[in-house]
């Protein structure tokens, strides 16, 4: 079964939760490393493809590195332009940046992106108005649903004309806890990610894997930070290569494009797809196997 392999383009310090401690105006001083860690993720993948959710700060310092993801065969989406929360944006706010992350990385590499993935995965319930913005401005598809915050659907789905394609979850004690992110794949036993796509696969449920270039380069600077995030962001660094290998041999994964096409040429509501309601999101959360019975509903 195909998976989607995405890949969050940013630098090392646009982690959520630095902005407080290198807002944008210190961005120009800081040591820029999405270059080398993103050559070598691209090196460790081989002919495993991907979609890259470029931030456009990145493709306007570096647009050849977005054109070397591009000429490699990945798919190019937009992770806005600079790293900003939709949850604290206005809808003004969030289309003027999603324009310009547009219009950087047409620059850089002549595609308009069909996906969009928000920073720190923030379109949540209470800011839905991102998904009509998205659809207004010639997008596909979203995949920022993380079904950690209450009320969202754990599987892909049609939402407000658009699909969703939601980091991969399961539930545990009632609430479900993210298993394909970069923190997962950092801190869970290989065995255990691979037992997490054969779950889902088994449901047939494509596995979202997320992560980001800085997981796989050991060197990026660390900044003093409370203790628990400081912890998550940098613990297992070295672990993320060769756990990401396994996961793309033991499994196929693809960008998410190639899971998107299908569903396009599917009706919602036909059987085979899903019945698709403009603000259903919430659907089954905490129950896995109603995940499954959504696709053949």
């Amino acid at each position: 079964m195909k998976n989607a392999l995405t890949i969050d383009l940013e630098e090392w310090f646009h982690i959520c939760g630095l902005e407080r401690r290198i807002p944008r105006s210190e961005w120009p001083l800081q040591e820029h490393r999405a270059r080398r860690a993103t050559l070598r993720l691209l090196d460790l993948l081989g002919e495993t493809k991907g979609t890259f959710f470029v931030l456009g700060y990145v493709a306007d310092r570096d647009p050849e590195l977005v054109r070397i993801i591009a000429r490699a065969g990945h798919e190019i989406g937009s992770h806005g332009w600079g790293h900003g929360e939709v949850t604290r944006m206005t809808p003004e706010e969030f289309r003027s940046d999603l324009r310009r992350s547009v219009d950087s990385i047409g620059s850089a590499c002549g595609i308009r992106p069909l996906g969009y993935r928000a920073p720190g995965w923030t379109i949540r319930r209470e800011n839905l108005w991102a998904l009509d913005v998205l659809r207004e401005e010639g997008f596909q598809y979203d995949s920022s649903f993380l079904p950690w915050y209450p009320g969202l659907r754990p599987e892909p789905h049609p939402v407000r004309g658009l699909w969703e394609f939601p980091l991969s979850t399961r539930s545990l004690f009632g609430i479900r806890v993210p298993v394909l992110n970069g923190t997962a794949v950092r801190l869970l036993p290989g065995a255990t990610l691979s037992a997490e796509v054969r779950r889902l696969n088994s449901m047939d449920l494509p596995a979202i894997l997320a992560i980001h270039p800085w997981e796989v380069d050991p060197g990026f600077p660390r900044i003093h930070s409370p203790l628990v995030s400081g912890w998550l962001h940098s613990c297992n660094v070295r672990l993320t290569a060769p756990r990401l290998r396994r996961l793309t041999l033991e499994a196929e994964y693809v960008p998410v494009r190639e899971l998107l096409h299908p569903l396009l040429e599917t009706p919602v509501g036909s059987p085979g797809g899903i019945v698709a309601d403009k603000d259903d999101i919430s659907g089954r959360v905490g129950d896995d196997s109603a995940c499954a019975a959504s696709r053949t509903r």
